[in-house]
């Protein structure tokens, strides 16, 4: 585990030095239209393939989940990725923050049959013994 890829950014983000103290920001692909172009050297393309549907997924399960962010995917053209909708890693950090304290406290499941609603999380990546991915935080 030397690296991250910031779905919000989509920069590669490496970790260098003895403690992972340097850390190096690289663009996962290049700028072409829609995300799609090279993968930087060294990073294999089912990685950038990979991010790419993570992405996505994330996108639209925040848009499941955000008003404000749903407007943004009906903006676009039909049939678009989300990325065409123009997001920018300010508008989805935005929309993380309002679905995160839209959400009641997390409790037990009730267990009377009653639909519990499933809590967005939000996920991020570092190993505190190597001083790996804690940076950005």
């Amino acid at each position: 585990f030397c690296g991250v890829v910031d779905l919000l950014t989509m920069q590669v983000l490496r970790f260098e030095g003895k403690h992972g103290e340097s850390v190096v920001s690289t663009p996962l692909v290049d700028a072409a239209p829609g995300l799609r172009g090279m993968a930087p050297a060294g990073l294999p393309q089912d990685v950038v393939e990979a991010a790419m549907e993570c992405r996505e997924s994330m996108l639209e399960g925040l848009a499941d989940a955000d008003d404000m962010l749903a407007e943004a995917f009906m903006e676009a053209e039909d049939g678009s990725s989300p990325d065409a909708a123009g997001l920018t890693p300010a508008d989805v950090r935005a929309a993380v923050r309002r679905i995160t304290l839209s959400q009641p406290a997390l409790e037990a499941p009730s267990g009377d049959g009653a639909a519990d609603r499933s809590p967005t999380v939000a996920v991020l990546c570092g190993s505190a013994y190597k001083n790996v991915g804690v940076q950005p935080l």
